[in-house]
C-alpha cells in the first residue's frame, strides 16, 4: 500500500476547527455573562462554523485532487465484476 501524506491544508483545517470551537465557547461565555444576546451568539457561532466547514470542504477536495492518481490506482471508483 501507499501512505498518503497529510496536506498542509489539512493541518490548517484542524487548527481552524479548534479555533471555531474556542470561538463558540467564548461566545457562549459572553452570552451567559449577559454581554451579548442569544441572537448574536447564534449568528456568531453560525458564521464561524460556516467558515470552518467551507475550508474543510476545500481541503477535502484538494486532497482528493492531489491524490487522484493514487486513488485511481487503488481501484476506488472502478466497478468490480
Amino acid at each position: 500500500g501507499v501512505a498518503l501524506a497529510a496536506r498542509p491544508s489539512g493541518k490548517i483545517k484542524a487548527i481552524l476547527q479548534a479555533i471555531t470551537i474556542f470561538c463558540i465557547l467564548i461566545l457562549a461565555c459572553f452570552h451567559l455573562s449577559g454581554y451579548i444576546s442569544l441572537d448574536v451568539m447564534r449568528a456568531g457561532s453560525f458564521y464561524v462554523t460556516l467558515a470552518s466547514a467551507a475550508f474543510t470542504l476545500i481541503s477535502g477536495f484538494e486532497y482528493l485532487w492531489v491524490y487522484r492518481g493514487y486513488i485511481k490506482e487503488a481501484g476506488l471508483g472502478k466497478k468490480s465484476a
